[in-house]
């Protein structure tokens, strides 16, 4: 039986896919897992511009407060259902006690009104509106500020190398690409698809689309979130 997350259950994201300005999530669909990689159960996704609670972070993986839509199964045969719970008979009386209607007090000089003459609206004399002034030559106008909240646009690229195995533990992925003359790292790789392994790709030339999304923490080499691979012959 699929049932909600209970509260407390620690929820795990990837986090170099949450924006460090808002907290919020930055691409299309954010896989929740039950821990802190890739080898743990997916437990529910969150869409773009989703806020997130954070906890704590591990790596680069972050322990948020589950959400509502994270989710959890359990064995069906080892839960009893019940009906609803039947009221006592205190409780019925206690409802029908607050669900009287009450009795109208009784008419007395004291709580009788007068009749008064409804007062007459009179409607006031329009204003003539005010021409607004015109800017003074020169007068800079102010342009829109834009807030933390703004969602950037999405960044769909397309690249061509080589797949290898990332050189420094400190990477925020597993995987590169590489450069096939240079050997230089282009991008780090990741993909949140069950249909993607990366690791049968590794020392194959390839070209890989996908969402391209800067870490704070390594601004000089993107992550491509990796939606189709195809390897070069």
């Amino acid at each position: 039986m699929k049932i909600q997350l209970p509260a407390g259950t620690p929820v795990w994201l990837y986090a170099p896919y949450v924006e460090t300005n808002n907290h919020s999530v930055n691409i299309k669909r954010l896989n929740l897992r039950a821990g802190p990689g890739e080898n743990f159960s997916v437990i529910g996704r969150l869409d773009r511009g989703t806020p997130v609670k954070e906890i704590r972070t591990d790596g680069n993986w972050m322990e948020i407060e589950a959400p509502t839509n994270a989710y959890a199964f359990v064995a069906a045969e080892l839960l009893e259902k019940s009906g609803a719970p039947v009221p006592s008979a205190t409780e019925i009386a206690a409802n029908t006690q607050t669900n009287a209607v009450p009795a109208p007090p009784p008419t007395t000089l004291e709580n009788v009104k007068p009749e008064t003459t409804p007062a007459v609206a009179v409607e006031p004399t329009p204003t003539p509106a005010q021409p607004k002034p015109e800017p003074a030559l020169g007068t800079p106008q102010t342009a829109p500020i834009a807030t933390a909240d703004t969602i950037p646009p999405k960044r769909v690229v397309s690249r061509e190398g080589i797949v290898v195995i990332s050189r420094s533990i400190q990477a925020p992925t597993s995987y590169a690409l590489e450069n096939q003359e240079s050997r230089r790292t282009v991008n780090y790789l990741h993909s949140e698809s069950d249909d993607i392994n990366l690791k049968k790709f590794a020392g194959k030339k390839v070209i890989i689309s996908g969402e391209e999304l800067i870490d704070q923490r390594w601004i000089n080499t993107p992550i491509i979130e990796v939606e189709a691979i195809q390897v070069v012959r």
